[in-house]
């Protein structure tokens, strides 16, 4: 039996597909693909643990409930009682952070400036010099910045307490910069190993917590003393109650005898502290810090409230 004849066009497709080159990778081995940088393994790692929105989230709701809890601290009851939410902290953190978050991204500001202008003077002879004594300087920071917190805490405890955790915070950071910016004047290609990184960024994130934990709580004593010093310039209400509630010998009671009123119990010089879960938190007008009283009533129809300010 005779073959068919086989078409031109069909024998230069065979010759192709017998080629060693065809498909890109026959007859040779593969390229190997580059291997993955310390920073795609550090931000695969941030998106598997949690991003910057995540910690600033989490730092909101540590500085709200910190605040919460020294200022209930100081008036007498446990925060514990308020049974507020993760929002509720969240939001109580944001009119205090408003000026601590302006510092910080001003001073942000100023750290990329100076970077840039630390690079540019790379480019020449003499302020390569500079710019490697600037990082043999930033590379002690850590010593000289915890130096200043520890003389600092000796001279005013109070203050020492409160920025020792920036200064700590400041020198670890200032270190690190130093370090990588004395390897670019030097023209050094070692890189920072990546469990290096890591340790380093929460060692940074737990600095933040303290020194979140050390505002707060200057915060919420500072708020809890300003209520107490003049509980009086808190919104004053008018309880109305059907039954006796019986709130103590420093509340005033009024008793109505008309058959037909609705409520058969007024009382007056109370103060409105906090609202939160249905609640309603109020001190009496007597309130002291040697006799401290927090009197909760829950917001129902079956007593009616009213608020005055500046009485």
């Amino acid at each position: 039996m005779t073959e068919a004849p086989v078409s031109r066009r069909t024998r230069r497709r065979r010759a192709i597909r017998a080629h060693p080159e065809h498909n890109g990778h026959r007859g040779r081995p593969p390229a190997a693909s580059p291997p993955p940088s310390d920073l795609g393994s550090i931000l695969q790692l941030v998106t598997a643990i949690g991003s910057p929105i995540a910690l600033g989230t989490a730092l909101l709701f540590y500085f709200g409930w910190r605040r919460s809890a020294a200022e209930a601290e100081a008036l007498g009851f446990d925060v514990s009682v308020l049974g507020m939410s993760p929002q509720d902290f969240m939001l109580r953190s944001v009119p205090v952070l408003f000026f601590p978050l302006t510092l910080l991204l001003l001073a942000g500001l100023g750290a990329v400036w100076t970077h840039a202008r630390l690079l540019r003077q790379l480019d020449r002879g003499r302020g390569r010099d500079r710019v490697r004594r600037v990082a043999d300087v930033l590379g002690w920071s850590w010593l000289l910045l915890l130096l200043a917190g520890v003389a600092l805490l000796v001279a005013s405890p109070s203050l020492g307490r409160l920025w020792l955790p920036t200064f700590v915070t400041l020198g670890v950071l200032g270190t690190i910069y130093g370090t990588t910016l004395r390897r670019r004047a030097m023209k050094d290609p070692t890189r920072t190993r990546l469990p290096v990184v890591l340790l380093v960024a929460a060692l940074v994130a737990l600095l933040l917590f303290w020194q979140t934990e050390r505002l707060a709580r200057v915060a919420g004593l500072a708020l809890a003393e300003e209520i107490g010093a003049n509980v009086r310039a808190l919104t004053a209400v008018t309880l109305y109650s059907p039954k006796k509630l019986q709130l103590g010998p420093d509340v005033p009671e009024t008793r109505f005898t008309e058959p037909d009123s609705a409520y058969r119990y007024r009382y007056d010089g109370l103060r409105m502290l906090d609202h939160a879960s249905g609640k309603y938190f109020l001190l009496p007008d007597r309130w002291t810090p040697q006799r401290p009283r927090l009197i909760v009533i829950h917001d129902d129809s079956t007593v009616r409230m009213e608020f005055t300010r500046g009485r």
